[in-house]
This record gives C-alpha cells, structure tokens and sequence, in this order.
C-alpha cells in the first residue's frame, strides 16, 4: 500500500529476442514496537534484464543490467495520483 492506495505486483519472467527479463517485488519489512507497526525497509521492484546468446540456451550473467524501482516511482510513471489521500467513493 503506498499512501493508501493498495499496489499489487507479482513476479514475472519474459524471454524474448535473446533477452530475459525479470521482475521480482520485495514487500516492506516492518517491526512491532510497543502494538504498533513502524516500516523497516520500504518496498521495490527488481527489474533484471539479462542478455542470452544466439543460441538461446547459455545467458550472459557478466552483462546483466539491473535496475530498482521504487513504490514512489512506480505511483508517479502509473499515474496512481499518489498526493491525495484515500477516497473510497472513487477508489
């Protein structure tokens, strides 16, 4: 949940044109301090693009790209309109 809009993400693997690409979220972690919770490590999504020779069958580990994206990130390229609070009528 990012801002009180619920976000979900599952892991994904595409293999195409030589190229894998894979998508891994990681949930926040949190802790329990005196029965509240208070956010560890905000969430992220992996994003592992990984080049495979022409083959199809032998991958490139030495030349894989990855890039991390952020719940904060991932609301503004979606458009959640992440600024305004939780409405339920609309939501």
């Amino acid at each position: 949940m990012y801002n009180n809009k619920k976000v979900f993400v599952r892991g994904y693997n595409i293999v195409k044109n030589n190229v894998i690409l894979m998508i891994s979220p990681r949930a926040s972690q949190f802790s329990e301090k005196e029965n509240s919770f208070q956010v560890n490590k905000n969430g992220y999504i992996i994003f592992d693009f990984t080049p495979m020779e022409a083959d199809g069958k032998t991958i490139k580990v030495a030349d894989k790209k990855t890039f991390i994206l952020t719940m904060k990130n991932a609301g503004d390229i979606l458009d959640l309109n992440t600024k305004d609070p939780y409405n339920p009528a609309t939501d």
